[in-house]
């Protein structure tokens, strides 16, 4: 049988719903062509959205229950406020107890338009990286045993953005970018607490025509088709990567749950004599 591919994918509702979310307040076309606030403001909705997105998945997931997960369903979208050393720090979705503190942590980070003069998606990728570190060393000082998660988001346009084929496209960029940055070798070393525990990328497709000058660029998937890959694991140096290597939102967040609860991993019962 032959492999499957992305073209054989079907958009994902919840994340229809989440780009739904986004566009409410003006389209990303829109921002695209219009001041820099509103890309801004349409990246923090989509945020806001896939927040809600992940939290769901995860509040299904066997490993977090008994934990409360933020957002809640149907509730504010507003990130959770943590405070260290005289800094405060928003973190998109908690997996927390009253009695064990914060359990997981994901700092969610979009990288959602193209530079209007290079075309490249990762035109930000350097202060992204140090607004992530900074929410990552202050969240671990206020608790250093907590998991926590970086995850970018980007349009699947990302894979073959750059002008020439010797460099990597922004997604394997923000790839070998965040590996570098992920890892602990021991929670408790204070050098190790701007890193992550675990990092991923979501690629998704926006189903809308970027037109920026004479350049003109539209996904040739559906809208709303959308794919998780693991920064430990190699990407491409350009073009999408095989379908076999990334993952669904549940799969994701089943590869966190292993990796930050592994007393809590699932056991298949055997059959008894």
């Amino acid at each position: 049988m032959p492999e499957e591919t992305w073209n054989d994918l079907a958009p994902d509702p919840a994340m229809l719903d989440a780009l739904g979310a986004a566009d409410a307040g003006g389209t990303r076309i829109a921002a695209l062509d219009g001041p820099a606030p509103a890309k801004g403001q349409w990246s923090s909705r989509l945020a806001d959205a896939a927040a809600a997105m992940v939290a769901s998945e995860v509040r299904r997931h066997a490993a977090f229950r008994g934990f409360q997960v933020r957002p809640v369903d149907g509730g504010p979208a507003e990130p959770l406020t943590f405070s260290a050393a005289g800094q405060e720090k928003k973190v998109d979705v908690v997996v927390s107890s009253l009695v064990a503190g914060l359990q997981v942590g994901f700092s969610l980070k979009g990288m959602n338009f193209r530079d209007r003069t290079s075309l490249n998606f990762d035109h930000n990728l350097t202060g992204r990286t140090y607004e992530l570190q900074d929410e990552l060393s202050v969240i671990h000082k206020y608790q250093p045993a907590a998991f926590l998660v970086a995850l970018y988001f980007m349009p699947v346009g990302a894979v073959n953005d750059k002008k020439t084929d010797q460099a990597p496209s922004s997604f394997a960029r923000v790839v070998q970018h965040l590996r570098a940055r992920t890892g602990r070798l021991d929670p408790m070393l204070p050098s190790q607490m701007d890193r992550a525990d675990f990092a991923a990328v979501g690629l998704y497709s926006p189903g809308d025509t970027e037109q920026i000058g004479a350049f003109e660029y539209r996904d040739d998937l559906p809208r709303g088709v959308v794919r998780y890959f693991d920064v430990l694991d190699d990407p491409p140096r350009r073009g999408r990567p095989r379908l076999s290597t990334t993952l669904s939102l549940a799969d994701l967040v089943e590869r966190i749950a292993s990796r930050a609860r592994p007393s809590e991993a699932l056991i298949s019962w055997a059959e008894p004599e």
